[in-house]
């Protein structure tokens, strides 16, 4: 049975999800820095979400009939709600604005989470919902987006104001954690419009994307080997 175009995407998708898995495990290993542990937290919880919504589109096969494909990219958009939790506890971390978080601390902030996959999950499945949860979802939604710009602006900032750290690290981190929100955005809204192999080529590149861009903070700009926390703590 030849492979379709389509079909090569999503396996392009699942090898950079195992790529993100990978080098979660890596760094994790490899260094003991601060925020090393919520970062490998965010590259395998993302890579884990990648694989498994390739691999419900693969399950309904060439054919994707009507209402398959929020499916398949709200299983992998759940996947990118879940870490963006330990992507701001990452920041904390690392730009040394916390040195220490505590655990009351991680599940207030981690709670409002649980309402934005709650939603995805239903409209994944299909199930009705009222106006009350809609808005309940829409706002923890919001709140997840707040949590993305929070670390987002932490990361830039910092890498913008130590000298011995470069600004396109924090661009590079930054990508990382935006563009599977854009690009599985575009898969969920205009996915039944487009062609099958156009879809899964967008779903690809949501996590080809932060992948490359972990890749080139970690081991190009050498994240791990000088820190910010060291000097943010000092001070």
């Amino acid at each position: 049975m030849a492979v379709t175009l389509g079909e090569g995407f999503l396996a392009v998708a699942i090898l950079a999800g195992v790529g993100l898995c990978l080098l979660g495990g890596y760094c994790y290993r490899r260094w003991t820095e601060p925020g090393v542990g919520p970062y490998a937290a965010v590259a395998v919880v993302l890579g884990l979400g990648g694989i498994a919504g390739a691999a419900v589109a693969l399950f309904y096969g060439r054919v994707m009939p009507e209402g398959v494909v929020p499916l398949w990219s709200n299983v992998a958009l759940t996947g990118w709600v879940l870490a963006m939790v330990p992507w701001v506890f990452f920041a904390f971390e690392y730009t040394g604005r916390y040195e220490r978080i505590r655990w009351r601390t991680r599940a207030a902030i981690a709670s409002p989470v649980v309402g934005a996959m709650l939603l995805l999950v239903l409209e994944g499945i299909a199930i009705p919902s009222n106006v009350l949860t809609q808005l309940f979802g829409t706002v923890a939604l919001l709140y997840t987006f707040g949590l993305v710009a929070v670390g987002s602006y932490l990361l830039v900032r910092t890498t913008y104001e130590y000298g011995h750290l470069s600004l396109l690290q924090g661009a590079s981190l930054t990508i990382g954690g935006v563009a599977p929100l854009v690009l599985l955005n575009v898969v969920g809204t205009t996915g039944g419009g487009l062609h099958s192999a156009v879809v899964s080529g967008i779903y690809a590149m949501a996590f080809v994307t932060p992948l490359f861009g972990f890749l080139v903070a970690v081991f190009r700009y050498e994240m791990f080997d000088s820190t910010p926390a060291a000097g943010a703590i000092g001070e």
